[in-house]
């Protein structure tokens, strides 16, 4: 063999070793007929064979551009493991001081300690407010382990506040990359004024709605001591229609909620047609000369009679109070208190709501003269949703009501999350400094924030009555005037906080 080809192989096994040394792979020599020398080579498992110097060239750069992995890699560079940060939630609690957690995270463990610098930042739970205590420095996680926390300090209190939120920031990594450099903090409120629980038949009807006025002697919601203030009972026919609804106000001479004693206040019952549409509710306040509720000489104090379209949708709603002259409900002397008229456009949306609370000078109802009580409107954007819905005060110029020259009060407009819930609601009491409504200078009279779960529940709502100090409204210091929590299971409601 010639002592030039015996050269070109050394440096092709020098080559070679260097590569396979680096990947972790291994050499071993082939022997072949006549003069051709090969090097077996294997890195990640896989073998190959050359024959001769074209080939290791071949060989040597493919390897080299695929990292002796075959993925396309960095040529056999050590990558950084990646850092993240995990917010978390904690109840606030009435005193003292408890933790929020954050775990901070590697991808992969490192051979070495990986450090990083931690700072919390003000969010609408603010450090100044003495809502959570400040904390700042550097985390390790040691070589060979995934995860650290970091801690923070919640200050408890008794103020009825909505939940809120800080900021946990990473920055300054060493030995590592950031994939998640911050994360929220979320203070949950427990410091409710009310609460209304739900319980369900096995076919998903609500039987039982029971409202709580205090947390108990235990302080604590959702305990059996929790003080309960009145109760509701739902009753239903084979096909699901509510037929009848019984209000508790009081725990009767045992003293004990929930038990056969328990006083009735006033119950109602539900008419239905036989296309399951409700035709009329009857309202009873008094058990009659019996004492027996439920018997027939319970006393009616009301009832309400319902009109549908041939779509299903209610046009008219007749609210009456008294049993006229005849002393006999449901027949046509029956005494009106007030009634209500529904109209739609060609989507079925409702686009105008109209409630009349007196017959005019005629003294009929149901004439042109009755006199309005409220006149809602209903406009709606591209998509089909509520936009905003108008109050309208008056007739306007023209003494008519329904024209454009209305009188407009206040309205509401609505806005939605990209998944269509309607996350804001502002009410606007005046028309601003150009004295025309809908525009930008229109003044904000208060606001609603509603969240929602992955299933479109309602899960929160927020109602902010003031711009705060800034005077900026949406702004962190806005002034909240109640605030609700609703719990979901399975589908149903179970319960709503509220303060």
């Amino acid at each position: 063999m010639a002592a030039e080809t015996l050269s070109w192989i050394k440096v092709q096994v020098v080559l070679a070793s260097f590569i396979m040394v680096h990947c972790g792979g291994r050499l071993r020599k082939v022997r072949r007929k006549g003069w051709q020398w090969g090097i077996s080579m294997a890195c990640d498992g896989r073998w190959g064979v050359v024959r001769s110097r074209r080939t290791v060239l071949f060989g040597l750069v493919a390897m080299l551009f695929a990292g002796c992995g075959g993925g396309g890699g960095a040529g056999g560079a050590t990558q950084q493991p990646a850092l993240s940060v995990l917010g978390g939630q904690v109840v606030e609690g009435d005193i003292g001081q408890v933790s929020l957690v954050f775990t901070v995270q590697l991808d992969t463990a490192s051979q070495k300690d990986v450090s990083v610098q931690f700072a919390t930042q003000d969010d609408s739970a603010r450090v100044a407010d003495g809502d959570y205590q400040v904390v700042s420095g550097v985390l390790t996680i040691p070589a060979g382990t995934l995860q650290a926390t970091v801690n923070v300090r919640i200050n408890g209190d008794d103020v009825p506040e909505v939940d809120e939120r800080f900021l946990l920031q990473l920055s300054n990594p060493t030995n590592a990359t950031l994939a998640t450099a911050s994360a929220y903090g979320v203070i949950r409120n427990d410091d409710w004024r009310s609460a209304v629980s739900y319980s369900y038949d096995t076919s998903g009807n609500k039987i039982r709605q029971t409202e709580y006025e205090s947390a108990g002697p235990d302080g604590r919601w959702g305990t059996a001591d929790d003080a309960i203030s009145r109760y509701h009972t739902y009753s239903y026919d084979a096909l699901g229609h509510r037929t009848q609804d019984v209000a508790y106000w009081g725990d009767g001479a045992d003293q004990t909620w929930l038990t056969g004693d328990d006083v009735i206040a006033w119950y109602e019952q539900y008419i239905y047609n036989p296309s399951g549409l409700c035709t009329e509710r009857r309202w009873y306040q008094s058990s009659g000369p019996d004492g027996q509720w439920f018997t027939t000489d319970d006393i009616m104090q009301g009832r309400t009679s319902y009109r549908y379209d041939a779509f299903g949708q209610v046009l008219q709603r007749v609210d009456y109070v008294g049993a006229g002259a005849d002393g006999i409900w449901g027949t046509q002397d029956d005494v009106i208190g007030r009634y209500e008229q529904f109209s739609y456009n060609a989507a079925g949306q409702r686009v105008q709501w109209v409630s009349y609370s007196d017959p005019g000078a005629d003294g009929k109802w149901f004439t042109t003269d009755d006199r309005v009580w409220w006149w809602y409107r209903y406009r709606y954007d591209g998509a089909g949703r509520l936009a905003d819905r108008d109050d309208v005060d008056g007739p306007g110029v023209d003494g008519r009501w329904g024209t454009a020259d209305d009188v407009i009060g206040q309205y509401l407009a609505y806005t939605y999350d990209p998944a269509g819930n309607s996350d804001r609601i502002v009410r606007y009491d005046d028309a601003g400094g150009d004295g025309v409504w809908f525009t930008t200078d229109d003044r904000i009279a208060s606001y609603t924030v509603q969240s929602f779960d992955a299933a479109a529940h309602l899960t929160e709502t927020a109602s902010f009555s003031a711009a705060g100090v800034d005077s900026i409204w949406f702004s962190a210091d806005d002034k909240v005037h109640a605030f609700e929590r609703r719990e979901w299971s399975g589908g149903a409601l179970q319960r709503v906080l509220a303060w």
